[in-house]
């Protein structure tokens, strides 16, 4: 009886200091779990082993202990979801209201990312009706390490090219340079350079942002002062996470000389801008996406300066709207995620230029931005508030001679339980009809996720950045295209 009543307490005081274990190691997630009066169950981030995954599994654990019935898939829209995020600090755990997407609590599970990624060897990735493989080998070079691309007969065209690339990289800018592409791709905690050129692809230098970055929002190019040398536009969010006050993305920008990757402009802190021989910056506001007016960028002694004058005020985020088809008008995104022109004056909608294009549900980048009035909604009793509200940066437009690039989101994640992802995405070409729009498709469509694409050359030539999947946390490729 005596040795029973013993093990008995030995194993009340383990299940103690495990409890206490788990509380010290994940303390903002456990006050949390502990106040949540909503329905108790969390849906854990999608594809993860509850029971392999050495990160997860002791957040389970603490899961079931406090009662919460554990979902490995969603949604969960009176409940709780776990999401993994990487950001330039290393991996985050956010714990999220299933109602509204607020976060409530904020971990960290791992260690920083590296500042440059090198490329492993890979396998370009060649369209399902071809059998040709081709297998890229690390060839001895000094620094920059190159990539010899080994083409098997016969070689593929442009259009058939595809690398897998490093990391999870966002944004792509891209141009024709002699007989190669020089490309730059946008990552949570850097700008990475590299070039592709025949039967190479290199990574080059690369710039990484002075301050603490979250996510990487935008990249754009442009030649400011006319010397045929592009020069980069780089934007990132720095989220600052607050219980009381929500979750507010402070913008940190540089705009980078392409000779050296070198930032020729103090930080921006806004939404940069650059194309042609222009440079636009539209700041935020404290409870706003954004501020109304556009600033231009300029060149000044090698450097790059505010001007004080604002170009324009308008009542669109910077990246939607693109001056189109003339110096009147405007294509911008409208509420319905379609594409219409507006008289830039008036800032109104011309009547009958509206594209019937169904473009797909969009994704990408976004900034999280607090609510000057926090709403009130069912979950926590005294302190249920929905603190901030998450704003997502549009689809990039890029204008190529006489007309405009976007990207249509066909492909699908799938549903919980029912399958994966299906459909496939594709670039459109924007043209004037008359008074009206019109939609054209001159490149293949492809079966995965389009994060984001580049077009350059004539006749017109396009760089896809795609990835497994639509949040961009899979496996990233660049795949090049010519004209159907």
């Amino acid at each position: 009886m005596k040795r029973g009543f013993r093990s008995i307490v030995l194993m009340v005081v383990f299940l103690g200091v495990s409890s206490l274990a788990l509380a010290s190691q994940w303390p903002q997630l456990t006050d949390r779990l502990e106040k949540w009066q909503g329905d108790k169950e969390v849906v854990m981030p999608e594809g993860v082993d509850l029971f392999a995954d050495p990160a997860l599994a002791p957040v389970v654990e603490l899961l079931l202990e406090q009662g919460f019935a554990v979902l490995p898939e969603g949604p969960s829209e009176k409940g709780l979801t776990l999401e993994v995020r990487e950001t330039a600090a290393g991996k985050r755990l956010l714990l999220k209201r299933g109602s509204d997407n607020a976060i409530v609590a904020m971990e960290k599970i791992g260690p920083a990312l590296p500042v440059t990624a090198t490329p492993e060897p890979v396998v370009l990735q060649t369209p399902r009706n071809t059998a040709a493989v081709h297998q890229v080998t690390p060839v001895s070079a000094p620094q920059p390490r190159v990539l010899s691309v080994q083409h098997p007969q016969p070689v593929m065209t442009p259009g058939e090219l595809m690398f897998e690339i490093p990391g999870n990289p966002v944004q792509v800018v891209s141009w024709a340079a002699g007989d190669g592409v020089e490309l730059y791709l946008l990552y949570h905690d850097r700008v990475q350079h590299f070039r592709s050129r025949g039967n190479y692809f290199e990574p080059l230098e690369s710039f990484k942002p002075s301050v603490d970055v979250s996510r990487g929002l935008r990249l754009t190019c442009g030649d400011l002062n006319g010397d045929g040398q592009p020069e980069i536009g780089a934007v990132w969010s720095e989220d600052v996470h607050d219980v009381s006050e929500g979750t507010d993305s402070l913008l940190h920008s540089w705009v980078l000389s392409t000779v050296s990757l070198k930032p020729i402009s103090a930080d921006l802190k806004g939404y940069v801008d650059l194309a042609d021989n222009q440079g636009r910056l539209q700041r935020r506001e404290s409870y706003a996406a954004f501020a109304p007016e556009i600033l231009p960028l300029q060149m000044k002694n090698g450097s790059v300066v505010v001007g004080s004058s604002p170009l324009q005020t308008t009542s669109h985020l910077l990246y939607g709207t693109v001056a189109w088809p003339n110096s009147e008008q405007s294509l911008v995104w409208n509420d319905d995620q379609r594409l219409m022109l507006q008289a830039r004056s008036k800032h109104q909608r011309i009547p009958g230029t509206t594209l019937l294009t169904d473009f797909g549900d969009y994704q990408g980048p976004y900034v999280s931005i607090p609510l000057k009035n926090p709403e009130y909604r069912s979950g926590f009793s005294a302190t249920d508030q929905v603190l901030a509200k998450e704003v997502v940066l549009a689809r990039r437009l890029v204008k190529r001679h006489g007309a405009v690039y976007t990207l249509i989101r066909g492909r699908s994640k799938g549903l919980p339980l029912v399958g994966g992802a299906s459909g496939a995405d594709r670039l459109v070409r924007i043209e004037q009809s008359g008074r009206g729009l019109q939609a054209q498709y001159p490149f293949a469509a492809v079966d995965a996720f389009i994060l984001d694409f580049a077009v350059y050359g004539d006749p017109a030539q396009a760089v896809l950045l795609l990835n497994e999947k639509e949040d961009g946390s899979g496996t990233a490729y660049l795949r090049f295209q010519s004209r159907l």
